[in-house]
């Protein structure tokens, strides 16, 4: 997949996918709810909302310790609808993955968006620190 120069090639997939940096990766996975703890103490809330948002229509809890997709009990038949927890190492595998970028899903412009590639970024900078 090409890029068209907008993201930082340091935290491209590609970069991460090294023998190391697949280490990295999975532990940063493993532990995912540190991870997440990074991104909800240094991105805006709407920044992460909207990533949320983009990634399963998802969205952050009250206090901003759980993500939450909210079922529509119309489209399932009798139940009541309601929230349901989403676990937090999906997101951050999706985050650290090319998938921000999948064309399929997201059409063509993706590549050429650039405060999309800067958010992602900017977030998986702050999964990636260990700080």
């Amino acid at each position: 997949m090409h890029f068209s120069g907008i993201l930082n090639s340091n935290l491209l997939p590609s970069s991460i996918d090294s023998r190391a940096g697949n280490m990295v990766k999975e532990k940063v996975i493993k532990d995912a709810d540190s991870a997440f703890a990074r991104l909800v103490q240094s991105l805006s809330e709407d920044d992460l909302n909207e990533i949320l948002f983009n990634w399963n229509e998802s969205e952050l809890n009250e206090d901003g310790t759980e993500i939450f997709i909210y079922v529509d009990s119309r489209a399932d038949g009798p139940q009541t609808g309601g929230a349901d927890k989403v676990d937090k190492s999906e997101f951050v595998e999706w985050l650290l993955s090319e998938a921000p970028f999948d064309t399929k899903v997201y059409g063509k412009d993706i590549l050429e968006d650039k405060e999309w590639a800067e958010l992602i970024n900017k977030a998986r900078t702050f999964i990636l620190s260990t700080n």
